[in-house]
């Protein structure tokens, strides 16, 4: 994460500045609001740490005319201010979290990565297409203000289309920096239930580093690619996954896959046999999968080797 400090205590700031870049993460600091306001002005932040003690303009002053201006960047008050009345005007103005001094520097680093967390989904969680507004979080959808009713499997098909339409548009891309292992916690633990059911082994090798893609996008790979392979790796195999900042690839055991079936992989709605057809899936996920990745520059493979079938994705570095 990209962070900015705002304290005025300068060993204080610089402690924490210590502790979070050791952490891993890119830190900036300022020691009163005017200097705040302008690195605000030119940088984009995952989070802001906030004193409310600043010489000049207070905290609370801050922070209102940031949220005026439109600043919607995450803001963690932390101030020895510990009144009930002080956090409550904290947060009534547009603070996302506030932490009472002393504290644990554990704690502040958990609650910055709660409200980064709780941001990117607001953002991430929502489709817009012509008059439709879709809730992926909440499982709902709206058309003209409206509630749609949808059955599960409805929804899921819509979820599909709305993604390969975004990529098919080139819809709003905008690069940001990715927690890749997080992100491939994150896409395996919507599949939690179907791997236990299945009794998958989960072979899961992630090369970390600088990685910065369109949240959106990557999560749809993610999502698709590997909800393919869970879905049609045979009851108590293993799926591999593996991710570098360049490249990411599943494979799985396909036995009911011929060499020439490869080519067919990524069209949209093709399935092998009506062994597959019979599963609740779309036919979509594999061409979502490979529009998003071209919309970032990248490409896509799939390969059959002794009946594993491997799929993997590459973009530029």
């Amino acid at each position: 994460m990209r962070l900015l400090i705002v304290e005025d205590s300068a060993r204080l700031r610089r402690t924490l500045a210590r502790a979070l870049s050791l952490s891993g993460h890119a830190v900036d600091e300022a020691a009163d609001g005017a200097e705040a306001d302008g690195l605000v002005r030119h940088n984009r932040y995952d989070a802001i740490v906030l004193d409310l003690m600043l010489p000049g303009r207070g905290g609370f002053d801050i922070l209102s005319a940031w949220r005026r201006g439109g600043v919607a960047t995450p803001v963690v008050i932390l101030t020895a201010r510990d009144e009930v009345d002080d956090r409550v005007r904290g947060l009534s103005l547009g603070a996302d979290d506030y932490l009472v001094k002393p504290f644990a520097m554990e704690e502040l680093a958990a609650r910055l990565e709660a409200v980064v967390r709780r941001d990117r989904g607001r953002s991430d969680s929502r489709l817009r297409l012509g008059g439709l507004e879709i809730d992926l979080a909440g499982r709902a959808v709206r058309r003209g203000g409206q509630p749609v009713m949808l059955t599960a499997r409805e929804f899921a098909l819509l979820e599909k289309l709305s993604q390969l339409a975004r990529a098919d548009a080139a819809v709003g891309i905008k690069l940001e920096p990715v927690d890749l292992p997080a992100s491939l916690r994150e896409g395996l633990g919507k599949f939690g239930t179907e791997i236990a059911g299945k009794n998958l082994h989960i072979d899961r090798e992630v090369t970390d580093g600088p990685f910065k893609t369109d949240p959106v996008l990557w999560r749809a790979i993610v999502t698709n690619l590997l909800g393919n392979s869970v879905a049609y790796a045979p009851d108590g195999t293993t799926v591999a996954v593996r991710a570098t900042p360049h490249s990411f690839s599943v494979s799985n055991e396909a036995p009911d896959l011929d060499p020439g079936d490869v080519e067919f992989l990524f069209d949209r709605f093709w399935r092998k046999s009506s062994s597959r057809t019979q599963r609740e899936h779309s036919g979509l996920g594999l061409s979502v999968v490979k529009a998003s990745v071209e919309l970032l520059g990248g490409s896509c493979r799939a390969a059959l080797d002794d009946g594993k079938l491997t799929i993997s994705v590459h973009w530029p570095t």
